[in-house]
């Protein structure tokens, strides 16, 4: 079921509501947005699948609502995802250095199977997944693409989670993660990254300082040319 905060909300877009995964009572949604008049069984075409932000425990799948209305006004399929929130008082639980972010990277590594073992159906070409969030959407959007672990024992392994490209906004990367190896883009950084669109605000000064060290290494590696990283 919707959430007070989208059923309240009255300029929220709205797509098609789908369940990616079953936990317990709660079902994952996920609500995609289709280009007018899209036939999947005539055409295939790219998906971007989004992941909001709000420092993994809290926020909406709305936050996205708008950019995947306008993906889907481009000719893209475009998801916007619930995933499992965890709450700071999560982190008092954790044993040892284990970090709450690892249930919302296990839920968005859920959402991505989803999405291409349904791809024949949506109408979306496989090889042409963007994956893309906000701040910890960002985050989250690339633990779950390029760290192999983090799996739900119940997903179809089958489908893997690489994706074609990514779209950031002001991605959230922090030294803390090192912790916690499971959720740290630097230690699962390597030389095959999809291409990535990356913006940052002109005043994200604590966002762009994490990027700064995944920037670094990108030049180690020598990827940082497929990486665009524009500041506004």
């Amino acid at each position: 079921s919707l959430d007070s905060e989208q059923v309240n909300d009255a300029d929220a877009l709205e797509g098609k509501v789908h369940v990616y995964k079953q936990v317990g009572d709660a079902g994952r949604e996920m609500e995609i947005f289709f280009p007018k008049n899209h036939d999947p069984s005539k055409k295939s075409v790219p998906g971007v699948i989004m992941f909001h932000g709000g420092g993994w425990g809290s926020g909406s799948r709305v936050m996205f609502s708008y950019q995947c209305n306008y993906f889907a006004s481009r000719g893209l399929v475009a998801a916007t995802v619930t995933y499992k929130l965890a709450k700071k008082s999560v982190a008092n639980k954790a044993k040892g250095t284990e970090s709450r972010k690892r249930v919302c990277i296990t839920d968005a590594k859920s959402a991505i199977r989803w999405y291409k073992q349904n791809a024949e159906e949506l109408g979306i070409d496989p090889r042409k997944i963007v994956a893309g969030g906000g701040s910890a959407g960002g985050h989250i959007s690339l633990l779950a693409t390029i760290n192999p672990g983090l799996n739900d024992p119940g997903d179809p392994k089958k489908y893997d989670t690489t994706v074609a490209a990514y779209l950031l906004f002001n991605p959230a990367l922090g030294a803390t993660d090192a912790k916690d190896p499971q959720v740290d883009f630097l230690q699962h950084l390597r030389d095959d990254l999809s291409p990535a669109i990356v913006f940052f605000g002109s005043e994200d000064n604590w966002m762009k300082k994490g990027w700064k060290a995944a920037d670094t290494k990108m030049a180690s590696l020598k990827i940082a040319d497929s990486v665009d990283v524009r500041i506004a």
